[in-house]
Parts: C-alpha cells; structure tokens; sequence
C-alpha cells in the first residue's frame, strides 16, 4: 500500500449499504489481538478502485471480502483502519444520506452533514490478497436450498465446546449426493442435496466461518468450490467471497447408517442395527407424532415453566388413544430441585399404540423448531433411549436429530 495510493481514497456510500458489508467482516476482524494475536486481524481493509469498493477483513481461518457499489468515486486508494471502531461509527449514521469517506494524510475521514470522524489508519503493513479462484477439485452452484443448509447446519455447532465435532462437514463420499452435518451434544443436525459430478471426500470447515454463512445472498448465483490440496473452501457470490480453512475431520464415519438415515432421501427413517464395518444389518420402522409446531412450541414452553437453569428436559407421554389416529401427548416439566411440576397437554396424530416416554432437550428442540418454516412437523421416535428425528413436513432434505435425556 503506498503512500500515494493511502492519499487519494475518497468515496460516498449510503450508509445501509456500508453497515451490511462492514457488519460482515465484523464477524471476522477480531480483538483476539490482545490475547497475542498480530493486531492486523482486527482490522479491515478499504479498497476502491474500478468503480467498486471491497472490504477486506482476515483471520487464521477464513479470508472475506464483501463488495459494493458506491454512490460516488472519486478517486482510487486503500485505507487500513480498525474494524470494530470503523463499525461503531457507521451503525450510528441516519440512513438515507451518503457518508462521505475519504483518506488525508493520517487518518481515514468520515462526514455525514455536520457529523465528522476520523481514525488512524495502520502503516507499513495490509491484508494479504488471496485467490478465490481454482483449480478446484470440485466447484458447484450452491442453491438457495443449500444455503439454507449451510447456514442451519451451522447453527448448532458449538464453538467453544469440548467436543471432536466443532466444525461443519460438507460431505460427498457418496456420488452424487451432498451433505452438510452440524453436530452437538445434544442436537444434531443433517441436510442433503443432490448434486453432479462429485468426487468422493470430505471436509471440514473452521468454525470461525459460521456466523458468515446467514450473510451469503439467496438471490444471487452462489458458488462453492473446494481445493483439496490446500485444504481450503471458497465461497462466492456477486457482492461477497470467504476463503475458508479446513480443519480436522472428526465427524464419524457411517453416521448416516448409524442414525438410520441411509433411506433420508425417500423420506424413511429407521431404527438400525450395524455391523462392525459399519453396514445396516437390521432396520426397523420408527413410530410417528405428527403435530402443529406452534402448538408443540406453546405447550413446551408451559411445561418448562417451572424448570431451574440446571433443568434442560421436559418429558413427552403418549398415555391415551383417541379414535381416528389422534393421541394425547402429555407435556410435563420437574424441577429437580424445588419439586415444582407443570403439565401441559395437546392433541397429535401418531401410530403409536402403547404407552410412551421421551424426555427432549426443550432448549435445543426449540432452537431447531423456530427454524421450520412448515406450520406441521414429525417427530419420528423409537425408544426412549433412540435419538429421535424431528422432520418439516413435506421436506426430506433436511433432518433435525435430537439426543434423548433423562428428566429426573
């Protein structure tokens, strides 16, 4: 970055376009730099130049760029500024009046009617630029449908969690298929699309990349292509590219047969017995409850009602058949310390025939249910040590798995 390209930088933008590509580097800038991180990556990069300005901002893990198009250009330039002071400034301007931006000498200026800032730009050192471009070893249209499995997939990932699971699995070992599987320890979730000309692999994705996955665009083409040899995803669409680390899969092997969901596709799910090199030996029908999700949501939060912070399940009972397929499905909630009980009840459609008890992770089943955008779901269940499936209706191409607990 030389001087005189740091000089003559100056643009105006709205200051909604700004904030939207700002807020995503955000996600990535960080102030780990203060736990001996190097300072640059709490910083992001301005560019203008070709009637564009691209925001650049890095981590270890991932590389993003977001772009827009300014209201006015006047002169080409990069400015390095910090990401988070840059934001702070942006999310308080008026919307609907351009914010002049512009570099002199020091320090990289802003101005929106009587409203002046400025902050000192980073010297004698940049983002590194980085290829978004192949070879890849696959490269694929990601479809609104995917994206939405990305980004739901990626939700249930816990970041900071003691677990071998903490990255998001894009799964093509089987031809022709892809998967993306977001585990947890008490939620789990699997999504799968059919796509051409897959090579067999896997890979896993940083999860430093998941709060950016919500913010990739629906309505413009989107592509993923994936470069095996240096472990490396790339994201693109028209007004943003993330450059993405894989990390170390250790995500199971055989986890589709083992849940039973090697029939996902033609929407049969099964209780399943494998053998040692991981192959469905046996497979049974797994019994339904069919329901209203806000129904279900409603009645969930009354049983919980009484639960202590250190009290993560309610029980489900199916203890009455009414006549045409309907059940009463008993809802209650036991705080294991006061004793305090609530009961909620609601109708269902099932085939089950005898009495039943699963007791749910209520917090994590209603972090997977806000989701649906179905006003009907299936809960398909086995015993009351099976994890059970929670399916949207009419969709097979995304299953939340939910661990079963004990609620005493």
């Amino acid at each position: 970055m030389t001087e005189s390209t740091e000089s003559n930088l100056k643009f105006s933008v709205a200051p909604e376009t700004f904030r939207t590509q700002l807020g995503r580097c955000s996600k990535v800038a960080s102030n780990d730099s203060k736990s001996g991180l190097r300072p640059i990556y709490g910083y992001v990069l301005l560019i203008a130049q070709h009637n564009m300005v691209t925001l650049r901002a890095h981590d270890p893990h991932v590389t993003f760029e977001g772009r827009f198009v300014p209201d006015t250009l006047d002169s080409d330039g990069e400015a390095l500024v910090e990401c988070d002071r840059l934001m702070n400034i942006v999310k308080t301007r008026v919307e609907g009046y351009p914010i002049d931006v512009w570099v002199d000498k020091e320090f990289l200026h802003l101005k929106q009617g009587e409203f002046r800032a400025k902050l000192p730009l980073l010297r004698k050192e940049t983002i590194p630029e980085v290829s978004f471009k192949g070879p890849f070893k696959l490269e694929a249209q990601l479809e609104p449908k995917m994206l939405d499995g990305l980004t739901r997939c990626g939700k249930v990932i816990e970041e900071k969690a003691d677990t071998s699971y903490a990255g998001l699995l894009l799964d093509f070992e089987v031809a022709g298929t892809f998967r993306i599987c977001g585990f947890s320890r008490a939620l789990v979730h699997v999504a799968q699309f059919p796509i051409a000309n897959t090579h067999q692999f896997r890979v896993v994705l940083s999860p430093k990349v998941i709060p950016l996955l919500e913010s990739l665009s629906r309505a413009n083409e989107t592509t993923i292509g994936i470069d095996t040899d240096s472990a490396k995803v790339v994201i693109t669409s028209a007004e943003c590219s993330l450059r993405v680390a894989c990390i170390e899969d250790g995500y199971p092997k055989g986890y589709m047969e083992f849940f039973g969901l090697h029939k996902m596709a033609e929407s049969q799910y099964y209780l399943t017995k494998i053998d040692k090199d991981g192959r469905v030996e046996e497979e049974n029908q797994r019994q339904f409850i069919r329901l209203n999700k806000n129904g279900f949501l409603d009645a969930m939060t009354s049983a919980s009602s009484v639960l202590g912070k250190e009290d993560l399940a309610i029980e489900l009972n199916v203890s009455k058949k009414l006549a045409e397929g309907q059940v009463v499905l008993e809802m209650v909630g036991l705080n294991r310390f006061s004793k305090a009980k609530a009961q909620e009840k609601i109708l269902a459609n099932s085939d089950i025939t005898t009495v039943y008890q699963l007791g749910i992770h209520y917090g994590k089943v209603r972090e997977a249910l806000r989701d649906f955008e179905s006003d009907t779901f299936t809960l398909w269940v086995g015993s009351a040590q099976d994890v059970f499936f929670m399916i949207e209706e009419e969709r097979s191409d995304f299953v939340s798995i939910g661990i079963p607990l004990k609620v005493a």
